[in-house]
């Protein structure tokens, strides 16, 4: 199974929106959830929230703010590649559909621990990053959904050279 293709012009909009939402994170080993980011994304967040809210999604996935700063917070503590996803409002997938299909692509490609971490994203289409090294540093991302399956194995590979060298610091 993969996930759909999504046109050049969703593309674009799930890119720009993904590295601004995500940057933030660049220094996040050893900070708390950023204040900065909670607070200039009140309304998205308040609005994401009453979105998750009509979500409906299985007991095993939580949706909340900060996938991506949690992801990284797991990576720091786990070997293996956290997930982030920002749920696009008119995702054809739902989370679980997405969590099987990429814990799948992920198996397939060498690396058995994944852990997946929900966001309501507050734009159309959905994106996913990869979280990963021995300190949570390094990631790969943000991809549209069909490209996130593309980039598995290169993840994966990046994660394990990570785990195999850890005297690099990432």
């Amino acid at each position: 199974m993969t996930l759909s293709k999504l046109n050049p012009r969703t593309f674009a909009t799930a890119a720009v929106a993904g590295m601004a939402a995500l940057m933030p994170l660049a220094h996040a080993e050893d900070q708390p959830a950023p204040q900065q980011y909670a607070a200039a994304s009140t309304e998205a967040v308040t609005a994401a929230s009453v979105s998750a809210a009509s979500l409906s999604v299985p007991e095993d996935i939580t949706v909340e703010p900060y996938a991506g700063w949690r992801a990284v917070q797991w990576a720091k503590e786990t070997e293996g590649v956290a997930v982030s996803v920002a749920l696009g409002t008119e995702s054809k997938f739902k989370p679980e559909d997405i969590r099987d299909i990429l814990t799948n692509d992920f198996v397939k490609a060498g690396e058995p621990n994944v852990k997946f971490f929900f966001e309501q994203n507050d734009i159309s289409s959905t994106s996913v990053t990869y979280h990963y090294g021995v300190t949570g540093g390094a990631s790969a991302g943000p991809f549209v959904l069909n490209e996130s399956q593309d980039a598995v194995q290169a993840a994966v590979d990046q994660n394990h050279f990570y785990e195999d060298n850890p005297e690099l610091g990432v």
